[in-house]
């Protein structure tokens, strides 16, 4: 009997397989004379909790990019653990908002942390100028055969989620306007641990549509 097709998980890189956040205020503490913690992050736009333009918060956001910062992010909390068991039933991708001109950095933490999990790494070039180089997630789940894709952004999961991918949304201080009972009825998994994930994706259940 030929064994079952590996399911296709894909994870996204910023605040659910690294602490990018914490990095990223401290950054700009220490740049632009603030004082904010990961708590203050109430919402994805940067530009509100720093009280500036768009176009300033991302010019901030690209400097944290070049200035090596992000080569010493550290793993969150049970992110290591989580891929050593799932990739051995899964085949493990990363789908990152990350321009892809920083793909050197987004490699090093991936081998450093994450060694032999990841066969591909996909970037949506959210920040870029030139907006015919974007990409939505939804659109690279579903020609690379994405079944799940694990993301702490309200739009990502939802946007997949109407495309029939399976969702799960990392909470996070900027995730949390939406209850879990509206994630649920719109399909998405709300997850507040590694360890949570790793009991999703292994329960029975789970991929029973």
């Amino acid at each position: 009997m030929e064994r079952d097709k590996r399911r296709t998980i894909g994870v996204d890189k910023d605040d659910v397989l690294v602490d990018l956040n914490t990095s990223l205020q401290r950054f700009h503490n220490e740049q632009y004379g603030t004082s904010f913690v990961l708590d203050d992050v109430y919402s994805f736009n940067l530009w509100e909790i720093w009280q500036c333009s768009y176009e300033e918060a991302v010019g901030r956001v690209i400097a944290y990019y070049k200035s090596g910062e992000m080569k010493r992010v550290l793993p969150m909390e049970g992110a290591v653990e989580a891929m050593e068991i799932l990739k051995q039933k899964f085949d493990l991708v990363i789908i990152t908002s990350r321009p892809k001109e920083f793909t050197a950095e987004t490699l090093y933490t991936t081998e450093k942390y994450f060694p032999d999990c990841f066969s591909a790494i996909y970037h949506t070039n959210l920040l870029v100028a030139d907006w015919k180089t974007k990409r939505k997630k939804s659109e690279i789940c579903l020609e690379q055969g994405v079944d799940t894709l694990i993301d702490d952004s309200l739009d990502n999961v939802r946007d997949c989620a109407l495309v029939g991918i399976k969702t799960l949304l990392y909470r996070r201080p900027w995730n949390l306007s939406a209850p879990d009972e509206l994630l649920m009825q719109e399909g998405i998994m709300p997850v507040k641990s590694w360890q949570e994930i790793v009991d999703c994706l292994l329960s029975k259940g789970f991929f029973v549509n």
